[in-house]
């Protein structure tokens, strides 16, 4: 009795092994079609949107059923501030709310031994010091906000780059209600 039990477990088992097998083998399959899909439509798009639709961030095609097809396409961006530059474009009460300021100590041994010594000369304490400034981009916000800091003053402190850009895809079927304004 026990063996038999043992033997249909071990077979339900099996079968379910080959069976999830096969369906990762086809999942695999349409996973590389799709990826290789992909890969095209973000080709077709990018030669759209350059070519075509310049100055446009959204597309309209209709589907065969009636279906409006929407294509909004996102290129994500970053600033990346110069802190020196900023430094020099902006006042020092400003620069103080303006800047992160992080400290890394990068000879703790002999740190030590010279702040134990008497007379500690600044210059000296410093070189032990490695200092990274980061840009506060909330503070630039704020401050923009309440008129401390203009366009002017941060123009050219700063590289906006783009990342590669993405396509968003919307379906609206013609019973929905409401219109979307392109954009």
């Amino acid at each position: 009795m026990g063996s038999s039990g043992t033997d249909r477990e071990l077979d339900r088992i099996t079968s379910n092994v080959r069976s999830f097998f096969k369906r990762y083998e086809k999942f695999k399959a349409i996973e590389e079609q799709y990826k290789e899909l992909q890969s095209e439509f973000n080709e077709n798009m990018d030669s759209y949107f350059d070519r075509l639709a310049a100055n446009r961030k959204t597309a309209k095609f209709e589907d065969t059923n009636g279906d409006v097809l929407s294509v909004t396409r996102v290129a994500p961006t970053k600033i990346e501030w110069i802190p020196e530059k900023l430094r020099a474009r902006v006042t020092k009460p400003i620069w103080k709310q303006l800047v992160k300021k992080h400290y890394e100590v990068i000879n703790m041994p002999g740190l030590i031994k010279y702040l134990k010594s008497c007379g500690v000369d600044p210059i000296i304490f410093k070189s032990f010091i490695e200092v990274t400034e980061t840009v506060d981009e909330k503070a630039i916000e704020r401050l923009g906000d309440i008129g401390k800091l203009t366009p002017h003053n941060i123009a050219g402190c700063y590289m906006v780059k783009s990342s590669k850009p993405y396509y968003k895809l919307k379906r609206k079927r013609p019973d929905e209600q409401g219109s979307e304004d392109e954009e």
